[in-house]
């Protein structure tokens, strides 16, 4: 198995985009027609299927409320909320409207003006903003994302010494892409934004299958709004690490992606020489 992420901040460090707040105001166009998804990839329950969520899930929703809207993170109670800012490193400024006063950023980030980079994260490109509405429309059903994905199989390229290691990196032996090249594009920009963002910040990442490698893609519980979580490395101490790591990985410091809602798929960047845009993502 590949080893844990090597770096350990004085706060948690997590990545979560969620993406169908814009809907209101964007103007987007339609994915092409899309193939059936092969039947080998289980159908999950949609999320109005959920029983009642244990206290790890409560806490991940009020963070992604916390994350939301105004009106989302004022209902989360102040010393809980104050308790998770104390824990989140922001890799991106706030834009006018965003900025709800709820949640604090370093002067330096705040001071800054948004680069290409920073608008391409918080107004992700057409084919983005159209899959998250489809997962809201649908009610949060994985299907609705699986159906978005290339039939084709794609072998999980030999990365960095697996198959003399023997170490199977990801969930299955083979992977899919999505079917627009963007989206493929865009996921693939964000685990290289991360990594050259957190570098500017002090925080040394690497792409490799021994540093970060791979996120998960999720309907948020209740609403079904979709969500990528990257990363998470939490210290000790923490409202995250005290009551968002379960108890098995306290080593690693890192939490279950399942408390955030329904995992669709894991989505990879595989770092290998000589593939073109986008290619350096397999999703399983």
């Amino acid at each position: 198995m590949a080893r844990f992420s090597s770096f350990f901040l004085q706060r948690a460090f997590t990545v979560s985009f969620s993406f169908s707040f814009a809907f209101s105001c964007y103007s987007y166009s339609y994915l092409p027609s899309i193939p059936k998804f092969p039947s080998n990839l289980p159908n999950k329950p949609r999320c109005s299927s959920y029983s009642s969520p244990s206290p790890s899930q409560k806490l991940a929703a009020d963070l992604l409320s916390l994350l939301g809207s105004a009106q989302e993170a004022a209902r989360i109670p102040k010393d809980e909320a104050s308790q998770f800012k104390s824990c989140l490193l922001f890799l991106v400024p706030p834009t006018s409207h965003a900025s709800n006063g709820i949640l604090e950023v370093s002067e330096e980030l705040r001071g800054r003006e948004l680069s290409k980079d920073d608008e391409r994260v918080w107004w992700p490109p057409a084919s983005v903003m159209e899959l998250a509405r489809i997962a809201v429309d649908s009610g949060g059903d994985p299907g609705s994302i699986q159906r978005a994905l290339d039939p084709t199989m794609l072998s999980v390229p030999d990365c960095e010494g697996l198959k003399k290691d023997k170490c199977q990196l990801t969930r299955t032996t083979y992977a899919h892409r999505f079917v627009d090249k963007g989206l493929n594009s865009y996921f693939e920009f964000l685990f290289e934004f991360i990594v050259e963002r957190a570098s500017s910040m002090g925080v040394n990442l690497l792409l490799s299958r021994y540093d970060l490698f791979h996120g998960h893609l999720f309907l948020a519980r209740n609403s079904g709004r979709l969500g990528t979580l990257v990363i998470l490395d939490a210290h000790p101490g923490g409202i995250i690490y005290n009551k968002l790591i379960p108890e098995y990985a306290l080593v690693a410091r890192t939490i279950y992606e399942d408390d955030f809602g329904e995992v669709v798929v894991d989505v990879n960047y595989l770092n290998v020489n000589n593939l073109g845009i986008g290619e350096k993502i397999f999703i399983c």
